[in-house]
């Protein structure tokens, strides 16, 4: 039996509260909560530190709808903590590791199956 770690309960939450009301005028909210050299990554693109990842979320609210957490229970080990989320017809999972200092240095989404044109253009993005 695993003992989830508690004290990433308030961060987690934090973020999640963010993260499904993620608009590009609620987006620099999610700054206080990361580190400065923050890396995000998804199935296309892996970036690192606020200006890129702040970018490529900018981007992504063109294709991706709000995002709605359907369970966190799953993951607190040490500092790790992860999610599943639906957003539209998308289905994933994410995963954060916390720095000591409970702030997020990682981000990483699993995404389901997609074939939605809308990701061909994403997947051209240049940062």
């Amino acid at each position: 039996m695993f003992s989830p770690n508690l004290r990433l309960q308030r961060p987690l939450e934090d973020f999640i509260d963010i993260w499904e009301k993620l608009t590009p005028r609620t987006l620099p909210l999610l700054q206080d909560l990361l580190s400065f050299d923050v890396v995000f990554e998804d199935p296309y693109f892996r970036v690192q530190g606020w200006s890129d990842v702040e970018k490529l979320l900018l981007h992504r609210s063109d294709f991706l709808e709000s995002y709605r957490v359907v369970d966190f229970s799953l993951g607190r080990r040490e500092q790790y903590a992860s999610f599943i989320w639906v957003n539209g017809d998308l289905e994933g999972t994410t995963v954060l590791v916390f720095s000591l200092e409970n702030e997020i240095s990682f981000i990483s989404e699993y995404w389901g199956e997609h074939r939605d044109v809308a990701f061909k253009k994403y997947q051209r993005f240049k940062l």
